[in-house]
This record gives C-alpha cells, structure tokens and sequence, in this order.
C-alpha cells in the first residue's frame, strides 16, 4: 500500500480560529436601514379658486403639508417590484406597472401625514403595518396635483 508523504517545502496547516461570539446585538451602522430610517415629504401649496395648487417653494405657500415615509428594504423593493409586474402577452416580456408599484410603496411606506388636521377624513390607519383601504381611499380622494407630487417627491428618495 502506497504511503503518502508531505512536501519537505509544503506551508504548515493552518491553525482553526477561535469562533467570535457577540454578547450583545450592536446598533445598526453607517448604510444600514432599519424600520426607524424615515423621510419627510414636504408639499408646500397655495389655495387658487377652489383648486390647491402646489408649489415649487415653501416660500410663497399659505400651507405646508407633510408625508413621513421610512425607507426600504432591499427585499421589500424586491417583493414590491415582483408583486407589481405582470406579463404582456402580446410582446411575451414581464413589465412592472409602476401605478401599481407606487400605490404598494405608499400602503407600505407611508407611516404618517399631516392632511388630517385640516380634513379629518383624510386620517390614516395601518393594520399590521400596512395603510387600511380606507386610508388608500383617503389618498385616491386627493386632488391629482397633490397626489402626483406626492409620488414624485418619494420616487425620487426611494429609487436614487
């Protein structure tokens, strides 16, 4: 039976290291998100007839709104995206339909907003997290302008 030898130049085995055991969970750090990581939305606008109108600056507005969104997770955008594609049968390719992708980021993202104080209808609920239909309701009763800025102020935290 052949017997194997070693190398007479081979390098010494490596030593096995010592397994590192954290005692306590450390804070998240620099890069991290975590469910606390949130954004402002800010939408200053100006009454116009019986139309609001949203503007560019705070500067010349008669009332500043606010939307507070936290950030998300890479697989939150991954289920979003998912969640929100659907397949064009006539080009056989897979598309996301982004209203369906903004209306899941606002469910899902948006934790609070200050157009309740001025219309109590426009209150919003989360149930496990999520906005209730009522609150989406709220959302889809707003003017156009409003909600389009809205959804433009937030893709452009979310998707740089």
């Amino acid at each position: 039976m052949p017997t194997i030898e070693g190398k007479p130049d081979a390098a010494a085995p490596r030593k096995r290291k010592e397994v590192r055991y954290d005692t306590a969970i450390s804070a998240p750090g620099n890069y991290e998100v975590t469910r606390s990581s949130t954004f402002a939305v800010k939408i200053p606008m100006k009454v116009n007839a019986d139309k609001w109108w949203v503007l560019v600056d705070e500067e010349y507005a008669e009332v500043v709104e606010e939307a507070v969104f936290r950030m998300w997770t890479y697989d939150e955008m991954v289920d979003m995206r998912k969640m929100s594609t659907v397949f064009d049968q006539l080009r056989r390719v897979h598309m996301i339909d982004h209203d369906i992708l903004n209306r899941l980021k606002i469910q899902r993202l948006m934790t609070a907003w200050s157009f309740a104080k001025g219309n109590p209808r426009l209150a919003i609920h989360h149930a496990n997290g999520v906005l209730t239909d009522e609150s989406w309701d709220a959302v889809r009763r707003m003017q156009t302008n409003i909600v389009r800025f809205l959804i433009e102020q937030m893709n452009e935290r979310l998707e740089l």
